[in-house]
């Protein structure tokens, strides 16, 4: 049965690399979604469920979206482009059956230097695999500059639904809705800064123009055995 599961914002109009579909995008072989995935599945371990914020594409019908113990599934926000917080919503339709303690990581389709080690820290879990100290709090983990980074976090999934529900528009949606507007809804009890590991800033970068882009890429291909 999964415990586990990730959610990859990956919607959005790409507008500052002319309209493209980015998390799409392939550096060395793989899209950029699928690297966070597969990031994502060996912190989180089998199985697992990833939920993908996003258009169809073909990159999701192979590795590491199909590979066994991982069961991939991916929604739409409503409307369509409705910023990232109603994508978090859709996706969170898709984990009803989980229970409320159970792990869910948030994470951004376009930072492809993601790191399992990062995603781990991020869960707050110890060298062995042990539990956090604070299975009940967000966990977040900040940049050199102390930016919190809204697209690399551990929730877990009854205090995402809780949030989510609190910060719904006048309409009964999410419209619009920023990432800060969500994290500026939790208690500061409910909330746990992880400490940044070196070489924090590149892993959770994320693209937004080719520059970044193309740095990307040199990072991903220097890594690559």
């Amino acid at each position: 049965m999964v415990s586990r599961a990730a959610i990859i914002i990956a919607g959005g109009q790409g507008s500052r690399l002319g309209g493209v579909d980015k998390p799409q995008l392939s550096i060395n072989g793989l899209s950029m979604r699928a690297r966070v995935a597969g990031a994502a599945i060996a912190a989180l371990g089998l199985p697992c469920r990833i939920v993908v914020v996003g258009a169809e594409g073909s990159d999701l019908r192979a590795a590491p979206f199909t590979i066994d113990g991982v069961e991939t599934i991916r929604t739409l926000e409503e409307p369509r482009f409705s910023g990232p917080v109603a994508g978090l919503a859709a996706a969170v339709d898709e984990l009803s059956d989980l229970g409320g303690e159970v792990d869910v990581l948030v994470l951004g389709g376009d930072m492809p230097t993601l790191s399992a080690e990062l995603l781990q820290h991020v869960l707050g879990e110890g060298a062995d695999g042990s539990a956090p100290a604070d299975s009940t709090a967000v966990r977040g983990i900040e940049d050199s500059s102390g930016h919190l980074q809204f697209l690399c976090a551990a929730w877990p999934l009854g205090v995402l639904r809780t949030t989510l529900n609190e910060v719904r528009g006048n309409g009964g949606d999410w419209m619009g809705l920023s990432l800060r507007r969500l994290y500026g809804q939790l208690a500061p009890a409910r909330l746990t800064i992880r400490p940044a590991l070196d070489g924090v800033d590149d892993a959770v970068s994320d693209v937004d123009t080719a520059e970044d882009l193309q740095r990307a890429r040199i990072a991903v291909e220097r890594t690559t055995p």
